[in-house]
């Protein structure tokens, strides 16, 4: 007996308390959009549930994606069988008065989606396509070698990689024949090579970019660019 209380206030606030504390429901909320839900009042000693429900609707899932739930509490995969898809079977036989809630999730599979109807997110660089020159891309589908530039091919149609030889390190022999004449050697940016015989009859070397022209003003000699 609690001081202060008569039977009655003290039978209340039992009751009052047990309400607050209790637990209707013990398992898994499931959105209703998400699943077709079944609620069976069970009658009679059984143990395979099958059939229409408390609202007539048909019992029907597709396994393993159901919850079962008996009484408020969620059924395991040791309590129950539920594979054949119309009906679940119980390891201990039901009783008239147990509850049992069904909820069959509604299961489907997503269409493949082209890219020309994405309006959002990004694209993994391996779904990227190679895009032509045409579209304002380079029509290539790497970045190249190490020291080469992008430039447009010979037909100036597409884009291709290459060696910048308008701008390449350029090695210049000078020297004068019998007559002399000015005789300028080059390695003709980068394409040939000068052997060291060759490179030993320079009077003078300069070792400079291509794209030079050299001539005699005179006595002078003379480099233009």
């Amino acid at each position: 007996m609690v001081p202060g209380l008569s039977y009655t206030q003290l039978s209340i606030l039992i009751k009052r308390k047990t309400k607050e504390n209790s637990m209707a429901y013990i398992g898994r909320n499931v959105k209703t959009e998400t699943a077709v839900t079944y609620t069976f009042n069970i009658t009679s000693a059984i143990t395979t549930l099958t059939g229409a429900d408390n609202a007539g609707k048909t019992l029907a899932y597709t396994a393993p994606f159901v919850d079962v739930y008996l009484n408020g509490v969620r059924m395991s995969g040791a309590d129950i069988t539920a594979t054949s898809g119309t009906s679940i079977v119980f390891g201990s036989a039901l009783t008239s008065g147990d509850v049992v809630d069904v909820s069959a999730y509604v299961v489907f599979s997503i269409a493949n989606v082209t890219t020309d109807v994405l309006t959002t997110g990004t694209l993994s660089t391996d779904r990227l396509p190679v895009v032509p020159a045409t579209k304002g891309g380079t029509g290539l589908s790497s970045l190249g070698a190490a020291n080469t530039i992008l430039k447009v091919n010979s037909g100036g149609n597409a884009l291709e990689y290459g060696t910048d030889l308008t701008n390449s390190p350029e090695v210049y022999g000078f020297s004068v024949d019998a007559t002399g004449n000015l005789i300028v050697t080059t390695t003709n940016k980068g394409a040939d090579s000068i052997t060291e015989a060759t490179y030993a009859t320079f009077d003078d070397v300069i070792y400079s970019s291509s794209g030079m022209t050299w001539s005699l003003v005179g006595t002078l000699l003379r480099c233009t660019i």
